[in-house]
């Protein structure tokens, strides 16, 4: 067994890229929202900032589309010895997407997601794993960084992590371009 938590982080190539730009292509001109945090002690929303990433959930569409790469990640996470030593399916649900989009001047700033908001169909459950997905490659910036280690992510990766403190988690400011991306969280 494992006790380097970077062991935890799981990246893979699984959305072919031509897909990953009909995607891009699709959800481009939809109506983004600037990202609002949740502000747990108050049961609030803090208000966004210039520097905050735009989201928006996808459709029951669009999920089904993606949802078949996701699944394969999840399962190939749940495979690896090292984070599931005792071979038994633990992640059985997911959240519904979200896409992120990154303009020049914007970022995630360093956070973890023991999150509220992430179950608009109405349904719950605590976050076990998060999962990242990364739509293009023509930006500059954005880099990805867990616990204060950059990370690659390609166009067609997606990446696993435990959705916990212990992995806080940022998109760092993209110079140039639009980065696309979406969440899940699985439990």
């Amino acid at each position: 067994m494992t006790s380097n938590v970077e062991d935890f982080i799981f990246i893979k190539q699984i959305i072919p890229k031509d897909f990953c730009k009909e995607v891009v292509d699709k959800i481009k001109n939809l109506h983004w929202q600037k990202m609002q945090w949740y502000k747990l002690n108050e049961n609030t929303y803090k208000k966004p900032t210039e520097t905050d990433l735009e989201t928006i959930f996808a459709t029951t569409e669009q999920h089904k589309l993606l949802e078949p790469f996701i699944e394969k990640a999840v399962q190939e996470y749940q495979d690896l010895q090292n984070i599931n030593p005792l071979r038994q399916k633990f992640l059985h649900h997911l959240s519904t997407l979200r896409f992120n989009r990154y303009k020049p001047n914007t970022n995630l700033k360093p956070h973890y997601d023991l999150i509220k908001d992430i179950w608009p169909r109405g349904d719950y459950g605590v976050p076990i794993v998060s999962i990242v997905g990364n739509l293009n490659s023509d930006y500059e910036g954005g880099d990805f960084y867990i616990r204060n280690n950059k990370y690659e992510l390609k166009e067609g990766d997606i990446m696993l992590f435990p959705s916990t403190f212990i992995f806080n988690h940022e998109v760092k400011t993209v110079t140039k371009g639009e980065r696309y991306s979406f969440v899940s969280w699985a439990y």
